[in-house]
């Protein structure tokens, strides 16, 4: 889906110059995978330690984050919605990857802590 809305931006963002279209496109796939990865590789790193509190706190300092991460990803789309509406430039709305790339990395790692929480 990423993908296909990048080459979209690439043939209908005419008012941009092709070199920019290109960097539009990279900049768009490149954030997409990097707060995703960012995001779920978060739950991947647990701390192995016998103390019990790092453990505990670990765990729901990552929940924080990734509940905040989703807010974000919700406020980010919310705003370029507005935008691209406001500004009459519909073609900015392929930028919503972004976002949701941050909000499925967030909700992955949020789904792995309470995977582990359920573990034990």
């Amino acid at each position: 889906m990423n993908l296909i809305f990048s080459i979209l931006f690439i043939f209908f963002a005419w008012e941009i110059d092709i070199l920019e279209r290109l960097f539009v496109f990279i900049a768009i796939n490149v954030g997409y995978h990097m707060f995703y990865l960012l995001f779920e590789s978060i739950s991947k790193n647990i701390i192995a330690t016998n103390n019990q509190f790092i453990k505990s706190f670990e765990k729901v300092a990552n929940k924080i984050f990734s509940v905040f991460g989703m807010m974000c990803a919700f406020f980010m789309v919310i705003f370029f919605i507005s935008q691209s509406i406001t500004l009459n430039k519909y073609y900015e709305l392929l930028a919503i990857c972004v976002p949701i790339g941050l909000f499925l990395g967030a909700y992955s790692s949020w789904a792995k802590m309470r995977e582990i929480d359920d573990e034990g």
